[in-house]
């Protein structure tokens, strides 16, 4: 095979990895938020719908579309970036991901689907897990495709 074939091979791997990473990324941010909302009536007393559940996440499927879209939308599908402008983007990702589902929520009046304490945890959380994830992904990445030196 030519380099063009698999470099083209390659980038195809490399965005359907990510693509999927970011996905169960943001499915375990939610489900981390979830869990310390539900540990919040401990101290605060406040009561907490009983849909934190898989069938909790697909009653607000429509999140990750959101988040995979400004990830798309910036650009971290497809360009590359040094490593301090994609943490910065993908900073400015989890803020306007976080408002975008703020403002879906305060819209469509569905606050009853989804705690606004666990949008504002999941922000929080990804600041932290979703860089992380990210940047270790494209590592393993870098590590998998990496020619062998000869000597």
């Amino acid at each position: 095979m030519s380099q063009f074939y698999i470099n083209q091979i390659r980038k195809s791997f490399e965005l359907i990895s990510i693509t999927i990473v970011d996905a169960a990324s943001v499915f375990l941010v939610f489900k981390v938020a979830v869990l310390i909302r539900e540990g919040l009536p401990l101290f605060f007393h406040v009561p907490f719908p009983d849909n934190s559940s898989l069938a909790g996440f697909v009653s607000v499927w429509w999140i990750l579309p959101v988040w995979i879209f400004f990830l798309y939308y910036e650009g971290l599908y497809t360009r590359r970036f040094s490593f301090w402008d994609e943490i910065r983007i993908l900073l400015k990702v989890i803020f306007l991901s976080t408002i975008g589902i703020f403002t879906i929520v305060s819209l469509g009046k569905i606050n009853d689907q989804i705690s606004r304490t666990v949008i504002v945890l999941m922000g929080m959380i990804a600041i932290v897990l979703l860089p992380l994830i990210r940047m270790t992904l494209k590592k393993l990445n870098g590590l998998a495709w990496k020619q062998p030196r000869e000597r």
